[in-house]
């Protein structure tokens, strides 16, 4: 039996408060999805540090020529995070420097994954 999978992305965003979204470009193109999003940490969406994929929907070749875009449809102004390939290594995963992401993500760990339902695109 397949466990339950409990959007976290609410909970945990009344917590942080509401990101900035103001510095981000506006997007253009199709929003693609939903899918779950997986964060095992804060930096890999892709596979863990030992090489288990936790985002399916996510293919190697977008991940390292291909900026992410990731809509929180769910909250209120649907935020938006920019994810970027890792440098030096862009086959391990992506990461991104917004703030709010990071406090978004802050419990993460490889025993105690969070969940987000989301939208998202790639972009060069």
């Amino acid at each position: 039996m397949k466990p339950e999978i409990k959007d976290t992305t609410t909970t945990i965003a009344r917590a942080i408060g509401q990101p900035d979204t103001q510095a981000l470009p506006e997007q253009h193109g199709q929003w693609q999805g939903p899918k779950w999003l997986v964060a095992t940490d804060t930096t890999n969406l892709w596979r863990t540090s030992k090489g288990q994929v936790i985002n399916e929907w996510m293919h190697q070749e977008s991940l390292m020529t291909h900026r992410l875009w990731v809509r929180f449809f769910r909250l209120p102004g649907e935020p938006v995070v920019l994810f970027f390939p890792l440098e030096g290594s862009p086959e391990e995963g992506m990461k991104s420097d917004n703030e709010w992401w990071q406090s978004l993500v802050a419990g993460a760990r490889r025993d105690s994954h969070l969940h987000f339902y989301v939208q998202f695109r790639f972009e060069r």
